[in-house]
């Protein structure tokens, strides 16, 4: 008889949708699957017995363990993993499975859970839970609901060992959908607050009370119960009391009492000082408090931390990626560039499918005058090794008007060809966004009569109006100017902030990697070095961009970058105008866009108006950072937080950073200080929060 066999064993009611992926994921991980169906009124109990499962059919009682333990008992594995229909675990963890239950002297596995949040973009908590455990007629499930084995194995055995394991299990059930879809949160009030009034000293009963409370936009009620949930336990035996604390410090920031979460959060480090999620919270306390310095100070220590052990509850990024990335923030707030710059850098290469770091990088070197510097950090800090990831960060670009910086990068030898058809519209969309009008209508002139491309056919539509030529064909742009209404249906969606559409979370994107690098806590799990202050390996540190999923674009409607919003059509076409010097043309352009204004809704007028002062900022950073290219220190030489001064990298290969150059000496005051306006501006916006032209 074969020894060592794992029983999965579910509860399931109405998961039609859902139970076809959890089931797919563990064929060949389990020996037998057992499902409790609770009264499905769909095709569940079907679904189940197609993917070989044996289905029990049992009435609902309103006992989550109940439930559970009507499937272990028909169980005939030595072992028990339990799952529910929501989740997924993870494909390439199936055999790891086997070879964990080989290991002799274990009582039960702890399996890391990633929930899935808000859309599921937003990334994951990390959750360690003991989801694999021997069979044995005492190990049986208890509680009502948040049911709990581990309390029965050690009841049975109190010297039982148990293990944490890297298998990780995909939740699907945080994510808004399902939890409005099932009415979740309220079930679970409900049911808590009966297992409450059954047990009232039940501290894991009030925690949990707490957090439905906090899901659902309660967090004074929320405080209330976790504080009560404190008071009924020893935060040095119980599991669950690093994140009691935590979650009080998410009910005062809630809550706006940043003093008080800070105090909250100094008590729970003295209790856990590795849970770098504190540390996390306590720069973002700081930060909301103004405290600048030591907001940065306590997200370096994160840093220095890494993740988490295993033991602990946390969120994806603390110590990694959002920790970095939060650092490039205050960074950039304080108006310290270069030091934004690195710490954005570092936040890619913790997690390699981040955009919204690259976003920050481009704009700061474009609104500092340094966009054609641009190609050469690509080139230094990543190896393009497919047309995907190439087209990827060309998109970035263009989002982010760097027109100029993608004309050379795509000039230069980088190894990798986009296809013809993409590379002909991206050059135009980059001609267009900086005014290289002859360069425009040469291209146009030659691609629209081998093409059935509408894009490019609109481009040249414009481009002719531009230049004061016949105009024949039909845009929506073109034809507002022209004084005709029939673009007003295009203008009355438009939304106030384009985005890029989110990345999947296991989608590799710009999947960068380092080939040259020292300890890296989020591969290697290892902490990062310093010394005298500096992380090792910084300066030869690169990333290279392997082939990512997502399929190259063959044909698009709009534009390659952003949500398609007509607005934004506007605003190229008034950079065009103006960066070619066609500054009668940009005042007609602004008239005709007044004139739309006038004739929308009110949400398309406000979308409209802010693209409007976006294209007028985007206009004066230009016209400035023109003024100033004599040379302008990207930092002010205060203090940051991670390198010395003298160690900091300049801004261009010729600069001293103190705004001076080796080939023209002093720069000219006014130039100097002209040039940095649009960054003082920029990193104002961002310390309050305004809404920002490509920002996040």
């Amino acid at each position: 008889m074969r020894r060592n066999r794992i029983s999965l064993c579910m509860i399931v009611k109405d998961e039609e949708e859902q139970l076809p992926r959890c089931l797919a994921s563990v064929q060949g991980a389990v020996d037998e699957i057992i499902v409790v169906d609770t009264g499905s009124s769909d095709r569940t109990a079907a679904i189940a017995r197609r993917f070989g499962a044996r289905v029990i059919e049992t009435a609902w009682t309103g006992d989550f363990a109940a439930a559970r333990n009507a499937g272990i008992d028909q169980a005939a594995g030595e072992w028990i993993l339990f799952l529910d229909a929501d989740e997924e675990l993870n494909r390439a963890d199936r055999s790891k499975l086997r070879q964990y239950v080989q290991l002799a002297g274990y009582d039960g596995f702890f399996l890391q859970i990633h929930n899935y949040i808000g859309s599921g973009h937003q990334g994951a908590t990390i959750n360690p839970v003991l989801r694999l455990f021997r069979s044995d007629p005492q190990h049986r499930f208890e509680g009502r609901i948040h049911e709990q084995i581990a309390e029965a194995i050690c009841r049975r055995n109190p010297a039982a060992a148990f293990h944490i394991t890297d298998i990780v299990i995909h939740h699907y059930g945080y994510r808004q959908e399902v939890v409005v879809s099932k009415d979740k949160v309220r079930r679970n009030i409900r049911l808590l607050e009966e297992a409450i009034a059954a047990e009232p000293d039940n501290a894991f009963y009030r925690y949990n009370m707490g957090v439905e409370r906090l899901r659902s936009g309660q967090p004074l009620a929320a405080l209330d119960s976790f504080g009560e949930a404190v008071r009924r336990i020893d935060p040095y035996t119980t599991s669950y009391a690093h994140l009691l604390y935590k979650y009080e410090v998410r009910c005062y920031q809630a809550l706006g009492r940043w003093e008080e979460a800070l105090n909250r959060i100094g008590s729970a480090l003295e209790l856990f000082p590795e849970y770098t999620d504190l540390l996390q919270y306590k720069a973002v306390c700081e930060k909301a408090l103004g405290r600048s310095r030591e907001a940065k100070r306590s997200l370096l220590q994160a840093l220095e931390l890494g993740p988490p052990p295993a033991m602990y509850h946390t969120e994806e990024g603390m110590g990694t990626f959002q920790s970095a990335y939060l650092l490039g923030q205050l960074m950039e707030e304080d108006g310290e560039a270069i030091e934004a710059a690195h710490w954005y850098t570092e936040a890619i290469r913790f997690k390699p499918s981040l955009t919204p770091p690259l976003y920050r990088l481009f704009h700061i070197f474009r609104i500092t005058g340094r966009e054609e510097q641009i190609p050469e950090w690509v080139n230094r800090r990543f190896a393009i090794r497919s047309p995907e990831a190439l087209w990827k960060v060309a998109a970035i670009m263009l989002q982010c008007r760097c027109g100029r910086a993608l004309l050379l990068l795509l000039a230069a030898d980088q190894g990798v060809r986009l296809p013809r058809e993409l590379n002909r519209r991206i050059r135009a969309e980059a001609y267009m966004q900086t005014g290289e009008l002859g360069r425009l209508r040469s291209l146009l002139n030659k691609e629209c009569k081998q093409s059935g491309d509408d894009r490019l056919k609109a481009l040249l539509l414009r481009l002719n109006w531009l230049e004061g030529r016949p105009v024949q064909g039909r845009d929506r742009i073109v034809g507002r100017l022209a004084g005709n209404a029939h673009v007003q249906e295009d203008l009355a969606g438009a939304s106030l902030e384009p985005e890029p559409e989110p990345e999947p979370e296991r989608e590799p994107g710009l999947a960068m990697r380092p080939v040259e690098s020292s300890s890296s806590a989020a591969s290697s799990g290892k902490r990062m070095r310093r010394t005298e202050g500096r992380e090792e390996g910084v300066a030869a540190r690169s990333f290279s961009i392997p082939p990512c999923e997502r399929p190259l674009p063959k044909k698009a409607a709009g534009p390659l970058y952003g949500a398609n919003d007509p607005w934004d059509e506007w605003m190229n076409l008034l950079l065009a105008a103006a960066q070619s010097g066609r500054h009668e043309a940009a005042g007609h352009i602004l008239a005709a866009w007044n004139g739309a204004l006038e004739s929308c809704g009110k949400a398309a007028q406000a979308s409209g108006a802010a693209s409007l002062v976006r294209g007028l900022a985007a206009l004066a950073d230009r016209h400035a950072a023109e003024l100033g290219r004599s040379g302008i220190p990207l930092s002010d030489g205060g203090e940051s937080g991670q390198r010395s001064g003298a160690d900091r990298e300049q801004p261009n290969p010729e600069s001293n950073g103190a705004g001076q150059t080796a080939s023209s000496g002093e720069p000219d005051e006014r130039n100097r200080l002209t040039a940095a306006m649009p960054y003082q501006r920029w990193s104002e916006a961002v310390r309050l929060g305004l809404p920002c032209m490509d920002g996040f």
